[in-house]
């Protein structure tokens, strides 16, 4: 083996290493040159040509069947042989097999203490495995099997499996069964399966004491003493690397790091083999790694309810990642998957940290939770980039990506489904920041999605639009300072999808360039449902329409549209915080909150009834005419009725410095049908009375088209006000 850099760790994981590693530890060695070594053969139906010892050739063989009209296989057992000591057992075999494409295969089985013989599965192979499921009809069909033929069968080469069997306690009787099986019509060369030899051991199980040292290689430091390089596994380091509890290593190449078990290398490590080289962290196994974990081609880490903490995680070269479980932290540096998309998913919800600044470039699609679960944390300052992005991709899936901490972001450049067909949730808070092309949260029927974007500095920046609750059941919640922003948004788009978006908390904003709830920008869909409350900012550049099944709460906070619609039988439930709109269409019903035309200086249109059953309308002076400008007032035009049915409160502000003159007036409120009622009361804002100005309000025409005008006047006129028992102007002062 020869060191790729003096500075890092490397794994070499040799399976030509096995004889060496084995030696005084089998429980069963044969190579058969000389005797059958015992074992024994039981055929099924009638084989052509069954397990036969070839005493020159040195082998066991079969033959197979063709053509008898019936299904048959043939078994070759192993000698019973008896453990001796508690711990796991290899089994390992040099072997050739040429099966009929498809149809014909070989199994390994084992048999525990006289029992009938069981399936070894194929995930138990760690060389040279099975290489497909029977379609025959025989007794293999439908099961993992070596099949076709094995590489370099026609020139006579035999290949070496490896197979973990398990663990087994001292006093286990064990057997090992190779079976053939055969279909009715063809077979493959002869022979169709040859076995050149075969051993059972055990595997080495070391712990470290650290009696001696800190060095791995003080043989002092191990029971029993030597080290796992004096064995199966070759570990070359530079510095001292520092290991606690339980190191399983065997004699195959491969290390597993078992429940409660740590290993600390404090430089690099990599996994790399020629014919095996595997990892595993099991559950409640820790590795830490301080610098880089790399994975060469032949080379596996195997995350399975283990702890994994490195430097920087680099699979760029073509090994493989099998993460089903646990946690995998990438601290400073940098992850790097082989090129295309990259899937965190498994039943034991694999979860991968990137924190301390480290990054991560997916140049395909980034999902979390495909089939079963998958969770992705970006901490203190990461980075992550994407083209696509699903979380919960498939059906009853479950995925969680959350992006937390002062610089930390994440890039989608395209599109972002949370819950696309399963379940998805982002966390976005403490100052994390999204950015990503158009988003769909809820995108399927029967999925369900939750965004959150909580805290000050939080951002999600979406370029190319957002829909929550497309045909799925979706949420968006914006609170506590945080910000979202895209151009057009639809809430409960196409029939049975439900969204739901609340914006609460002082600071917390979204905008958005238009705005549908409820349905498309075209037509009535599912449910949808925005509220806004408690500081809350919701600003819509255009359009914000709702249709049947939409719903608008506006009860704190602010509202700001250029035109809100609800002629199309929408809700909007307005209790508190204040609306800026230019045009609203539909009754405008105020149950106490503010009307404060235009974003500062503006009119507001009504197209319908103007219904103030409690809140205020709030008007601002900057000159003496209505309009946008600095120099001019707010209006409100309404192209019905007027009611002021709850006495509402008419608030008098400044704007830009201007003081009235006495005799100024201001034509603040118009209706093409009637008016009925009155304010309850006036507040004009001190920074009027301060200079001796206040108002009179003047009620004109209100059985038809008319107006409310208020006129300048001197502030000893409001004692005189008083005495005729008129309406009080009070003092007031709000800034917006």
């Amino acid at each position: 083996m020869r060191l790729r850099t003096a500075h890092l760790l490397v794994l070499a994981l040799c399976a030509a290493m096995a004889a060496s590693a084995r030696a005084g530890t089998y429980l069963l060695w044969e190579e058969f040159d000389a005797t059958d070594g015992g074992f024994g053969v039981v055929d099924g139906g009638p084989v052509d040509g069954p397990w036969v010892w070839d005493s020159v050739a040195g082998t066991w063989r079969t033959d197979g069947t063709e053509n008898q009209g019936t299904p048959t296989f043939s078994e070759l057992n192993s000698p019973v042989v008896t453990v001796a000591a508690d711990g796991p057992l290899l089994l390992e075999f040099d072997h050739r097999y040429s099966f009929e494409t498809g149809w014909d295969g070989g199994q390994m089985r084992v048999s525990l203490n006289g029992g009938g013989y069981q399936t070894v599965p194929g995930a138990s192979f760690l060389a040279n495995g099975y290489v497909g499921v029977i379609t025959g009809n025989n007794i293999l069909n439908g099961q993992e099997a070596f099949n076709g033929d094995s590489a370099g069968y026609g020139t006579g080469a035999f290949l070496t499996s490896v197979v973990d069997l398990g663990i087994f306690q001292a006093g286990d009787q064990v057997s090992v069964q190779f079976v053939g099986a055969w279909d009715q019509i063809g077979k493959g060369s002869p022979p169709n399966w040859e076995i050149n030899s075969a051993a059972v051991w055990y595997s080495l199980m070391v712990r470290w004491t650290g009696a001696v040292s800190n060095d791995w290689y003080d043989a002092g430091n191990w029971d029993p003493a030597g080290t796992p390089a004096d064995e199966a596994v070759r570990i070359v380091e530079s510095g001292h690397p520092t290991a606690s509890a339980l190191v399983r290593a065997d004699g195959a190449g491969a290390i597993t790091i078992t429940s409660e078990a740590s290993v600390t290398f404090q430089a690099g490590l990599h996994v790399a083999g020629t014919t095996v080289g595997a990892l595993t962290i099991a559950a409640g196994g820790r590795l830490e790694v301080g610098q880089t974990l790399k994975l060469w081609p032949g080379g596996t880490v195997q995350i399975d309810g283990g702890q994994v903490t490195c430097g920087s995680f680099d699979n760029s070269a073509g090994g493989t990642l099998d993460f089903s479980g646990g946690t995998l932290t990438v601290d400073g540096g940098s992850f790097v998957p082989p090129a295309g998309s990259f899937t965190l998913d498994g039943p034991g919800d694999p979860n991968l940290t990137l924190a301390g600044g480290s990054q991560a470039s997916i140049s395909g699609t980034l999902i979390a939770g495909g089939a079963a679960r998958g969770t992705l944390n970006v901490a203190g300052g990461a980075h992550v980039t994407s083209t696509w992005a699903h979380i919960g991709s498939l059906a009853n899936s479950t995925g969680a990506v959350t992006v937390a901490g002062d610089g930390s972001t994440w890039t989608n450049g395209q599109g972002l489904d949370v819950g696309w067909q399963g379940n998805g949730t982002l966390m976005i808070a403490d100052g994390g920041h999204v950015t990503n092309g158009y988003v769909n949260i809820a995108n399927m029927a029967n999925s369900t999605g939750a965004v959150t974007v909580e805290g000050d500095g939080s951002t999600w920046t979406c370029s190319s639009g957002l829909q929550v609750g497309l045909s799925g059941r979706g949420t968006l919640t914006i609170s506590d300072g945080g910000s979202v922003s895209n151009p057009s948004a639809f809430i409960g788009r196409y029939a049975g999808g439900r969204g739901t978006v609340r914006v609460e908390g002082e600071g917390s904003t979204w905008t958005s360039t238009s705005l549908y709830v409820g349905g498309s920008n075209t037509a009535g869909g599912g449910v949808g449902t925005v509220t806004v409350s408690d500081g809350g900012l919701l600003e819509v550049g255009g359009a914000l329409k709702l249709w049947p099944g939409g719903t608008l709460g506006l009860a704190g906070g602010s509202l700001t549209a250029a035109r809100l619609d609800i002629s199309e039988g929408g809700t909007f439930s307005f209790t508190g915080g204040e609306l800026h709109v230019g045009t609203f269409v539909g009754d405008l019903v105020n149950d106490g909150g503010a009307i404060c035309p235009g974003g500062s200086i503006g009119l507001t249109a009504v197209d319908g009834r103007l219904v103030m059953n409690a809140g205020s309308i709030e008007i601002e002076l900057g000159g003496t005419t209505p309009g946008f400008g600095n120099d001019n007032h707010d209006q409100i035009n309404d192209s019905g009725t007027v009611l002021l049915a709850g006495s509402p409160t008419l608030a008098i502000l400044p704007w830009n410095g201007f003081v009235p003159e006495v005799g100024d007036e201001f034509v603040i409120l118009t209706w093409q049908v009637g008016l009925d009622g009155q304010f309850g009361a006036v507040e004009a804002d001190p920074w009027f009375t301060d200079r001796g100005i206040t108002f009179d309000l003047h009620y004109g025409n209100v059985d038809g088209p008319g107006n409310l005008t208020i006129a300048a006047v001197p502030e000893p006129a409001t004692l005189a006000l008083l005495a005729l028992g008129g309406l009080a102007v009070v003092g007031r002062r709000r800034g917006r």
